[in-house]
C-alpha cells in the first residue's frame, strides 16, 4: 500500500521502523546463509543439494533417489491427508508473506513536491538506501 506522509517527523520515524527491521542481526545472518546455501545449489546443482541433505538431514541420498516419476508423485500426493495438506499450504502462505514483508517498500515521503528522503538502489540489487535530507527553503511567490 502506498501512503504519502506529510510530516517531518513521520517520515524520520518510519525510515527509523524500516531500518530497524532490516538491521536485525538474526534475520540478516540467517538470510546470509539461505542466500549461500542457494548460491551453492545454483552453482553446483544436485552435488550441493545432496551435500546439504547430508549434512543437515543426515541422509546420504543418490542423485538417481532424487528423481521421481509422475505416478510416484501422484501416489504420494493421494496418500496426504487433508490436514497434512492444509499445513503445507499455510507454510507457505506464512513463508511468502514473511518474504514479501523483508522486500523494501515505496513509501511516498513527498512534501507537496518536494522529497525529504533520497532513495538509491543497491548495486546488487538487495535494497535500497535512504538519506535523509535538508527541508528545502520556503518556496516565495
Amino acid at each position: 500500500m502506498l501512503r504519502t506522509i506529510t510530516q517531518y517527523a513521520e517520515a524520520l520515524a518510519e525510515l527509523r521502523r524500516i531500518g530497524d527491521r532490516t538491521q536485525d542481526a538474526q534475520v540478516l545472518n540467517r538470510e546470509s546463509t539461505v542466500r549461500e546455501i542457494l548460491s551453492t545449489v545454483k552453482r553446483q546443482g544436485d552435488h550441493a543439494l545432496l551435500a546439504y541433505t547430508a549434512e543437515f538431514d543426515q541422509q546420504h541420498l543418490t542423485p538417481e533417489q532424487l528423481q521421481l516419476t509422475g505416478a510416484e508423485l501422484d501416489a504420494a500426493y493421494q496418500q496426504i491427508s487433508s490436514g497434512a495438506l492444509a499445513a503445507i499450504r499455510y507454510c507457505r502462505e506464512r513463508l511468502t508473506a514473511f518474504h514479501q514483508q523483508r522486500l523494501p517498500k515505496l513509501v511516498n515521503l513527498a512534501i507537496s513536491r518536494l522529497s525529504w528522503v533520497s532513495v538509491t538502489p543497491l548495486l546488487n540489487g538487495q535494497g535500497f538506501i535512504f538519506r535523509e535530507l535538508k527541508p528545502p527553503p520556503p518556496v516565495k511567490y
